[in-house]
């Protein structure tokens, strides 16, 4: 997760065994867990990456490329 504030995470895991073959009249086991945690990252926060700025520079380079092909089609 690429996140520069905390943020919370949290999640279930299952395991199942396998019942012995010896063993016929024993069921098989299930476990589940649950878990939580918190993540708080220190230190200063990167800088970020302007996306308007990159979507406004690939605009621009689009529309570079129709006027080159609408050179070379005249």
């Amino acid at each position: 997760m690429n996140s520069s504030g905390p943020y919370l995470d949290i999640g279930i895991a299952q395991t199942e065994e396998e019942s012995r073959v010896d063993s016929i009249f024993e069921p098989q086991r299930n476990s589940a867990t649950a878990y939580a945690r918190v993540v708080i990252p220190l230190g200063r926060k990167p800088e970020r990456i302007d996306c308007i700025r990159l979507y406004e520079m690939e605009l621009r380079r689009m529309e570079l490329e129709l006027q080159l092909l609408e050179m070379g089609i005249q």
